[in-house]
């Protein structure tokens, strides 16, 4: 019974086979699978679709970019559009190379002023002082471009003396011109140094906001840099000994003033760390390009004087610049948002040196920055 019941199965699925009717039935069948797997994946997809954008939106509901999920809420990156203002103090040491100004000795003068090849070389004692920055700006959205203008403005005003009693041992190391022109080596008994540097800088800058990740954000920028840096330096020396029986009184002073402008481009980097917290780093090289205008005199008890002047002669100047620290952001509804940073920054001019003096005009130097700046932002 079972063996007919085989071979009418088998011939009855010969001749459906012969006839088309089983392949019809398995493409009819093949078709329903492959149509519930489409559907199922669909579904599948269809839900995991917005299941993502519910979390894409939820993370950024308060970003300027609704379509970006890397963006960060609490944060200058990502926060949201408009304007944006800004206020830094800064508590910088401005540094000049090529100041030395004496060497104090042990040496004692006679008629004829020894030479001492050992002493404590002088300069001006470089300190701390406090400048401003303040920056106004506009972030255009969801374009990610922004636009800000920094001023940055800090004065410095330091000094040094040095003094020998009874006997004169201050050996003068800044030339200046004695009889006729004709340098010769001198001492004196006391020596004083003083040097004054007024930084204003100007920055305009375009930028724009990549967001790599949640937890990174680059925002590369260009624009121009125009600068003045005003230079005086003064030295004086008492009972200084002119070819070993002439003693006077002596003062001197040189100053610069330098204006330029030219293209600047840069980088700031975050790192957001969560709850607001941010680190960050800056870049940015600019070269100026502007002029000098230079003045030396000198004057002493005797009623003599010298005067030199180098005045409307261009040079151009590099600029670098380098900033870290900590920044903590909270944006309110999307509406505002309040930053609040600190960081260190240095500066680095090459060459600003540009002093004269009566027998060398060759001197060179760079000027430094370097210090703590602590700032506050609005965005509205």
């Amino acid at each position: 019974m079972k063996v007919f019941s085989l071979l009418s199965t088998a011939v009855v699925t010969t001749c459906l086979t012969a006839s088309g009717f089983c392949e019809d039935a398995r493409i009819s069948q093949n078709e329903n699978m492959v149509l519930e797997d489409v559907i199922s994946h669909r579904t599948n997809g269809t839900s995991n679709d917005y299941q993502s954008q519910n979390q894409t939106y939820g993370s950024s509901s308060q970003s300027k970019n609704m379509d970006d999920p890397n963006q960060m809420t609490h944060s200058v990156h990502g926060c949201m559009s408009g304007f944006s203002i800004e206020a830094e103090f800064i508590w910088w040491r401005a540094q000049m190379d090529n100041l030395q100004y004496a060497t104090q000795n042990s040496a004692v003068a006679g008629p004829n002023p020894p030479f001492v090849t050992s002493g404590r070389v002088k300069e001006p004692s470089f300190e701390f002082d406090p400048g401003i920055r303040v920056s106004v700006g506009y972030d255009f959205g969801k374009d990610n471009w922004d636009i800000f203008l920094r001023w940055t403005y800090q004065y410095t005003s330091v000094s040094n003396s040095v003094s020998t009693s009874p006997d004169p041992a201050v050996f003068p190391l800044k030339d200046f011109s004695q009889n006729l022109g004709i340098l010769a080596t001198s001492v004196a008994q006391t020596g004083k140094a003083s040097w004054q540097n007024r930084l204003n800088v100007l920055d305009f800058e375009m930028g724009y906001d990549y967001f790599l990740s949640q937890r990174c954000s680059l925002r590369p920028f260009f624009g121009v840099k125009a600068s003045w840096v005003d230079m005086d330096y003064r030295t004086s020396y008492t009972n200084i000994i002119f070819n070993a029986v002439d003693e006077r009184d002596l003062g001197i002073s040189s100053k610069t003033d330098f204006w330029g402008v030219g293209p600047m481009v840069g980088m700031n980097g975050y790192l957001h760390i969560g709850c607001g917290f941010s680190l960050y780093g800056q870049t940015s090289a600019a070269f100026v390009y502007g002029q000098y205008d230079a003045h030396f005199s000198q004057s002493d008890t005797s009623g003599d004087s010298f005067t030199e002047k180098h005045d409307n002669y261009a040079r151009q100047r590099a600029v670098g610049t380098i900033a870290v620290g900590l920044e903590w952001a909270y944006c309110f509804s999307g509406d505002y948002m309040l930053a609040l940073n600190l960081g260190w920054e240095g500066q680095y001019w090459w060459n600003q040196y540009e002093l004269i003096f009566a027998q060398d005009v060759s001197y060179h130097g760079d000027l430094t920055y370097s210090g703590l700046d602590v700032g506050i932002r609005f965005d509205f």
